[in-house]
């Protein structure tokens, strides 16, 4: 996984993906999110770079540009909600997030496992 530095101790952290959809059907999944109420007021969350994605070794497919990330808070929890526009149609979607925040960012590989 690739990883920035946050600048601030105790910073912002992502939990396990949790895949809420099947194969043959638009994705939805969520990854749930550790961060204090500064982090969360400025968060964004998207797509890695190009360069983000060589860096990983992971392809950048087309495919990747119907997914959506919006950041869902319910009081204390929050979440990254992951959504696509399309119908997932191979069992392996691998890409790279970026988070970014006041005083730090963060990428992350992501596997997402779809079953039939």
């Amino acid at each position: 996984m690739l990883y920035l530095t946050p600048a601030s101790a105790g910073a912002l952290s992502l939990g396990e993906l949790e895949v809420q959809s099947r194969l043959n059907a638009p994705l939805q999944a969520i990854i749930p999110l550790s961060a204090n109420a500064a982090e969360l007021a400025d968060l964004e969350v998207g797509l890695g770079t190009e360069a983000a994605f060589q860096r990983a070794g992971i392809e950048h497919d087309e495919l990747l540009y119907s997914l959506r990330f919006a950041v869902v808070k319910h009081g204390d929890v929050a979440h990254i909600l992951l959504t696509s526009t399309n119908v997932i149609r191979e069992p392996l979607l691998e890409f790279v997030i970026s988070l970014r925040w006041a005083n730090g960012g963060m990428l992350r590989e992501v596997a997402v496992f779809l079953s039939p």
